[in-house]
């Protein structure tokens, strides 16, 4: 039987108040919270490796930036965003290689 996340992350329904995803929801709010605000880019991009499922070395973000969970984004080298960026990753998000 599938866990309530693995129902998100293939794209079936799925109860998200489920306790395992309202974890990562918190945890997710706790990252979000301290990468706005952070005025150190280099403080930035160190938090968002730690929260992402994956990234390249080279990534720069501007806050304010709003996700759902975090460990859905995979970002490839040279990411830059700008302002206000919101990414929706109830579905794994991919950018780069």
């Amino acid at each position: 039987m599938k866990t309530e996340y693995e129902k998100m992350i293939a794209g079936e329904l799925y109860n998200p108040q489920d306790p395992e995803l309202r974890k990562l929801v918190t945890r997710s709010r706790q990252f979000q919270y301290a990468f706005n605000a952070e005025q150190d880019g280099k403080k930035r991009s160190k938090l968002v490796k730690e929260w992402f499922g994956s990234t390249g070395e080279n990534i720069s973000m501007k806050p304010n930036f709003v996700c759902d969970y975090g460990i859905n984004i995979h970002l490839g080298e040279n990411f830059y965003s700008n302002w206000n960026l919101t990414m929706l990753d109830v579905c794994p998000i991919t950018i780069g290689k």
